[in-house]
C-alpha cells in the first residue's frame, strides 16, 4: 500500500491548500506536525479522521488523549527546567573559577 501524499488527499476532498509564509518557524512547524502525523499513522494504523469517522474514538476519548498530551508535555518542562537549572549552576561555577585565576 504506497501512502498518499497531502497533495493526493487534498484532491480527493476536492481541497487545495499552499503554504504561503515564508516565515521558516512556521514552515519547520508544520514540517513537525506532518512528520509527526506520519509517525502516528505508522504506530496506530490509522488516521485521525478515520478514527473520527469509523467511531473509533469520540469526544471523550480525544479529550482524555489531549489530557494525557498535556500531562506529558509538563513532564517535558520540569525535566527541561532541571537540565537548565544544571546549566546555569554549571556556567556560574565555571566563571567564578575563571574570575578567581584572574585574582
Amino acid at each position: 500500500m504506497t501512502t498518499p501524499t497531502l497533495k493526493h488527499i487534498l484532491k480527493h476532498y476536492n481541497m487545495a491548500y499552499t503554504v504561503r509564509t515564508t516565515d521558516e518557524v512556521v514552515i519547520r512547524a508544520i514540517k513537525k506536525i506532518d512528520e509527526r502525523s506520519l509517525i502516528g499513522q505508522e504506530k496506530y494504523g490509522d488516521t485521525m479522521m478515520s478514527e473520527v469517522n469509523s467511531g473509533k474514538k469520540d469526544l471523550s476519548r480525544f479529550l482524555i488523549d489531549v489530557q494525557e498530551e498535556m500531562t506529558d508535555s509538563l513532564l517535558y518542562l520540569e525535566a527541561a527546567r532541571s537540565c537548565l537549572q544544571d546549566e546555569i549552576e554549571e556556567a556560574m561555577i565555571a566563571a567564578s573559577l575563571l574570575f578567581a585565576e584572574k585574582q
